[in-house]
């Protein structure tokens, strides 16, 4: 290659043999015979992060376990852990205390009639066989004084703890049986306060009903003593219904997802104590085989309608008031 500039007619020149234009601001040099400019001085010196070497790895075993935990959820076996977000965990808390205001209310009147329960029974456990004697025994007693004061008194808070327990198992029996549509016609609102107080009251209405009707329909077919031993059973098997009544209805109250279960144990204990109070009014009114139709008038009249209209008249209170 040569160095030498050679004029090729007008307006032309050549270098190292290349032939540019006379006019040309600059020669024309190939791409590959041009000088790369150097390089800009850095402006200003940044040093390096340093990182720390303890977090880094608290944060790739934070990685680490939650990706394996992932997996394990996906798998179904392994301990999951789950992220506790507070949208979420705020959400269920203002959910949880719209629901529950007013609950303790119902816990402390529950845990009173516990102790109150327990307090009787500490000094005197024979209540307990008091109570199943008047279940089976249909002999007349020739002292009218047998109960005393405290067995009374024991009968009437055992009383008052199944109006309770009931008001409870049937306000849950109202939200589980009624569907929550919203615009429908029968919809009970998210009151458990004021609700399971309104299912008290006609658990109450329905025990006072029923020992009036025991007391009315006895002393018509039969005499006072067996009239009186009659309702006696009946408040026999409330009482002794309490003692299972008051763990469903505390479950009842705590875990709303068991609610069908509960609630066909409660109907199980219920069940049971009124084929057994059915049982005893049977050995005192089956005297001759006229009796039998009586006996069906008793169990329609006094047994089946009055569990009817306790449900249909809750469910009414309950739509209409709340």
């Amino acid at each position: 290659m040569r160095d030498s500039v050679s004029t090729h007619g007008a307006g032309w020149q050549t270098v190292d043999e290349i032939v540019v234009p006379q006019h040309a601001s600059e020669p024309l040099i190939p791409v590959g015979m041009k000088k790369n400019a150097p390089a800009k001085a850095v402006s200003a010196w940044k040093p390096v992060q340093q990182v720390d070497s303890a977090a880094k790895a608290r944060q790739d075993s934070i990685i680490r376990a939650v990706n394996d935990s992932l997996a394990k959820e996906k798998s179904g076996f392994g301990i999951v852990l789950q992220a506790p977000y507070r949208e979420q965990l705020t959400a269920t808390a203002n959910t949880r205390n719209a629901s529950g205001d007013g609950m303790s209310w119902v816990f402390a009147v529950m845990a009173i009639l516990f102790c109150a329960v327990c307090m009787k029974l500490k000094n005197t456990p024979r209540y307990i066989r008091t109570l199943v004697s008047d279940i089976k025994d249909v002999r007349t007693r020739h002292n009218m004084f047998d109960n005393t004061v405290k067995e009374t008194s024991f009968l009437l808070i055992l009383i008052a703890g199944w109006i309770c327990c009931a008001g409870i198992l049937l306000w849950k029996l109202l939200l589980y049986t009624v569907p929550d549509i919203p615009g429908a016609s029968l919809t009970i609102p998210d009151k458990p306060l004021a609700g399971i107080g309104l299912c008290c009251m006609v658990a109450a209405c329905y025990v006072i009903f029923s020992l009036l009707a025991y007391e009315v329909s006895g002393n018509i077919f039969t005499d006072s003593k067996l009239t009186r031993i009659w309702v006696k059973g009946a408040t026999a098997t409330m009482g002794l219904q309490v003692f299972l009544f008051f763990p469903l209805a505390l479950l009842a109250l705590c875990y709303t997802e068991w609610s069908r279960e509960i609630l066909i144990s409660a109907g199980i204990v219920f069940i049971i104590g009124k084929i057994q109070f059915i049982y005893k009014g049977f050995r005192i009114f089956f005297n001759q085989i006229s009796s039998l139709l009586l006996f069906l008038y008793y169990l329609c009249s006094l047994e089946i309608v009055p569990m009817v209209l306790a449900y249909v008249a809750a469910l009414q209170i309950c739509v209409m008031w709340l």
